[in-house]
């Protein structure tokens, strides 16, 4: 489709419990397509636009408290509200009143209605009905939330938080007085 992007990984040192990688996987790919197919604009926009022909798309994982923190986000045209919306009523996930009244917030949790899509023709990436809902339920499944954090022009972040006990953390243990401490 006439795009460029890099992949910038940042966290790699993170470690995760085998099971929670595998079940993590695949809602990550799935960010990291839609990042490419519905974020990232054509270079010639882009060079229109002003931003640099290639792309930059940002996977991101840290430590936060008690949670692990990934991060998927790109600098791309961001979320369109009328596409959201659009989409909403096309798919029966809205009225046309109801959609012209919705927040932001709640045109961004229209994203992760099962079957929703705002992508105009089907191919390998998108366009298919099965996305940000499955991506969603693999994260809940994990006891995790999922945000979405976009601005017009600039791009799009998801955040994916899951809890700490389902991060590999090296530990020394340490028994005393009767009692086991993980420091």
């Amino acid at each position: 489709k006439g795009k460029i992007a890099d992949l910038v990984i940042e966290g790699e040192q993170i470690e995760l419990d085998k099971t929670v990688l595998e079940d993590v996987a695949g809602p990550l790919l799935h960010l990291l397509r839609n990042s490419v197919d519905h974020g990232i604009e054509p270079t010639e926009l882009r060079r229109a636009l002003g931003k640099p022909e290639r792309g930059a798309i940002r996977l991101r994982a840290y430590h936060e408290a008690t949670q692990i923190v990934i991060e998927v986000g790109d600098d791309g045209a961001g979320l369109s509200a009328q596409a959201i919306r659009t989409a909403a009523i096309a798919g029966g996930h809205s009225t046309a009143e109801a959609a012209g009244e919705m927040s932001e917030q709640d045109l961004h949790a229209l994203i992760f209605e099962p079957g929703f899509s705002t992508a105009t023709e089907i191919s390998e990436v998108s366009g298919r009905g099965v996305g940000m809902d499955v991506v969603r339920v693999a994260v809940h499944r994990m006891k995790g939330t999922i945000a979405i954090n976009s601005r017009p022009g600039v791009g799009t972040t998801i955040t994916i938080r899951l809890p700490m006990t389902l991060a590999i953390v090296r530990v020394l243990l340490v028994r005393a007085s009767g009692e086991t401490f993980a420091v």
